[in-house]
């Protein structure tokens, strides 16, 4: 341990110290040397310096000698009224004088102030009152004494202390992972859209942290859905290149690990006419908020031109869907609540069958995985949809079934009474 210590004492740049000491899993709050390490790395702007900032305890509250002095303060005067005026008290017998009511010496009267801040002055008795009154002339300071104590005063052009961030696991729980397969589900059934899109943006070699890439990500997905909506209805914007929009629906996952780091995976329908002018849009607008060129490996795509509803685009979103998953909790239970056998708990990991499960380290973001608000919760209560999951028919949940339930519906709600009247008779 003294030789890696003195190893990691080397590193004069906490970025440099903080990827150090996650390379060598050296966390030892109590150990004084690994403590003083881990507070230079502390000191750091990369995304592994915010981790261990996060990782360390707080600090413990000292409390200086002007802070005891004042409390002390505090508890002699304790028994003043703060909203009457001043009061003095004799040197020897420590008893009140009130100097309204004193007329012999009203000339010691001094503005009013709170009581709680006068002090008096130690004086032997000479005879004379004015030599025994006094009044301590300090000027009003920043610290108020309070009845819960001393209170410093809020500089209000300072800005507030923001937080460490909080660290979760990067498993993905068994409620995130069915939020995920309902989301891909829905399109199916309600839009018959299967992703053909996979976009995979390493937020790691742009040099953000975790916070601000989960924010960029949100602001990229809401431009992107306006961007692919171009053309799609009766107003249309004016372009060099006209091109036929469509209503884009989403699924994202949050990763990181030792490789690539902090990391994101997209699955987005896209038009397939469109797909390299949506790459290049894609750049553009992540060099914009990113103010500057970044590595041209940070952003993949991956855009396949098959049939939106054909068997094949059916399996590869599914399977998209797996690889997506393979952080899947291998604690995770799903619970599934039968008409004849009640309810039955099953493992998550054997019935959804994802990837193999890889080494990954803690995030600090607190939401990892999420659909567009037009494949979510709200809207499939609204077409009270359930899915095969949700059903517990684990065996028809990658079978494409809900492109013919779809039909089916369609077909139902084209049909009338009236085209259908000597049969119902």
């Amino acid at each position: 341990m003294n030789e890696l210590t003195e190893y990691l004492s080397d590193f004069s740049d906490p970025d440099d110290l903080a990827r150090e000491l996650f390379e060598a899993c050296c966390f030892d709050p109590d150990d004084p040397a690994i403590a003083q390490l881990m507070a230079r790395a502390a000191a750091g702007q990369c995304e592994h310096s915010q981790r261990i900032r996060a990782m360390m305890p707080p600090p413990s509250k000292k409390t200086t000698a002007a802070h005891r002095a004042a409390v002390r303060k505090f508890e002699r005067f304790r028994h003043l009224n703060p909203l009457t005026r001043p009061s003095a008290f004799h040197a020897s017998s420590a008893t009140e004088i009130d100097l309204e009511t004193d007329t012999k010496n009203s000339h010691h009267l001094c503005p009013q102030r709170p009581a709680s801040l006068i002090e008096p002055v130690d004086h032997r008795h000479r005879g004379d009152w004015k030599d025994v009154i006094s009044f301590e002339t300090q000027k009003w300071d920043i610290t108020y004494i309070t009845p819960h104590g001393p209170t410093k005063q809020i500089n209000p052009f300072r800005s507030p202390a923001v937080p460490s961030p909080a660290i979760r696991s990067s498993l993905l729980t068994g409620d995130e992972v069915a939020n995920l397969y309902d989301g891909l589900s829905f399109a199916l059934w309600r839009y018959g859209v299967a992703m053909n899109a996979h976009i995979v943006i390493i937020w790691s070699m742009m040099g953000i942290s975790e916070q601000e890439a989960s924010r960029r990500l949100g602001c990229y997905l809401n431009e992107a859905k306006k961007w692919l909506k171009v053309g799609l209805g009766p107003r249309q914007r004016l372009s060099a290149k006209q091109r036929n929009g469509v209503e884009a629906h989403y699924a994202w996952v949050h990763e990181i690990d030792e490789a690539r780091g902090f990391h994101s995976h997209i699955m987005m329908n896209v038009p397939p006419a469109s797909a390299k002018e949506f790459e290049a849009w894609s750049r553009s607008c992540l060099t914009r908020y990113n103010g500057r060129n970044f590595d041209y490996s940070a952003f993949r795509s991956t855009i396949r031109r098959d049939a939106p509803a054909s068997a094949a685009a059916v399996a590869r979103h599914w399977s998209w869907f797996r690889y997506m998953t393979k952080q899947l909790d291998p604690a995770a239970v799903h619970a599934v609540k039968h008409r004849t056998l009640g309810l039955s708990s099953y493992q998550m990991r054997d019935v959804v069958n994802p990837w193999h499960l890889r080494d990954q380290l803690p995030l600090t973001v607190g939401k990892i995985s999420a659909v567009s608000h037009s494949i979510g919760r709200t809207a499939q209560k609204r077409y009270r949809f359930r899915s095969m999951l949700s059903r517990g028919e684990f065996d028809r949940m990658y079978s494409g079934d809900e492109l013919l339930d779809r039909d089916r519906l369609q077909l139902m709600s084209s049909l009338s009474v009236d085209d259908h009247s000597d049969y119902w008779a």
